[in-house]
């Protein structure tokens, strides 16, 4: 995040609060990692939040509390975002979801930038949740008020943040090179089902000279 940018963060954590799906996901991973959740597993992760976020944060609770360091490579870590607070979830946020982090209410996805560099849906954090997180083979089960809601998040963030905005369409041409290996389209959750998105830009191209959409696959979300 740059220096000294501000972000309403009190207006991003109330409007990005939907559940993912309509039943309770942590159920599923739950019972294969120790009882607990895979999207609150600390072990090995560190969790990154704004510095508005955190205070934020902070204010409402005592869930979240300042990481400290305890060895070279995490000090690496802190002294390279030095615009974040690196922190750690103190318990289970079940019975306190309004005070869950930006990052834990965007898991397991990423937003998705098309190849014209708008942002037209989201797709799988397959890096942090393939092979963990059940979501990731049951698109159809995500809310269509999530989607709504994280995509919005994700366009307000990446407007404001240039930074921010830069690292996930560089993530979004990783995945095109991804699925492009695979001879596959990237499949992006909307609203209304899964649209799979051409790899290569000539394609996109030829859709668009054709006046159409991308192959798409209608889910009766609720």
């Amino acid at each position: 995040m740059a220096r000294g940018l501000r972000l309403p963060i009190t207006e991003l954590l109330k409007d990005f609060d939907a559940p993912v799906t309509a039943f309770d996901c942590g159920q599923l991973c739950a019972p294969l990692n120790n009882g607990k959740p895979v999207c609150c597993e600390s072990e090995g992760v560190i969790p990154v939040l704004y510095h508005q976020e955190f205070v934020e944060l902070q204010g409402r609770s005592d869930l979240w509390q300042a990481f400290k360091p305890t060895c070279k490579s995490e000090q690496v870590m802190a002294d390279e975002l030095p615009d974040y607070q690196l922190a750690h979830c103190t318990r289970s946020c079940f019975d306190e979801r309004a005070n869950r982090s930006l990052n834990c209410r965007s898991f397991p996805f990423l937003p998705y930038f098309d190849h014209d560099g708008v942002i037209v849906g989201l797709v799988y954090d397959y890096e942090s949740a393939e092979g963990k997180c059940p979501l990731v083979d049951l698109p159809h089960t995500v809310t269509r008020e999530y989607i709504r809601q994280a995509v919005g998040f994700w366009c307000a963030v990446c407007r404001i943040d240039e930074e921010e905005g830069d690292f996930y369409r560089d993530e979004s041409k990783r995945l095109r090179r991804r699925f492009s290996r695979k001879n596959e389209d990237v499949p992006v959750l909307v609203e209304e089902g899964l649209a799979h998105y051409p790899t290569l830009r000539s394609d996109w191209r030829s859709l668009l000279a054709a006046g159409q959409s991308p192959p798409f696959t209608p889910y009766d979300r609720s």
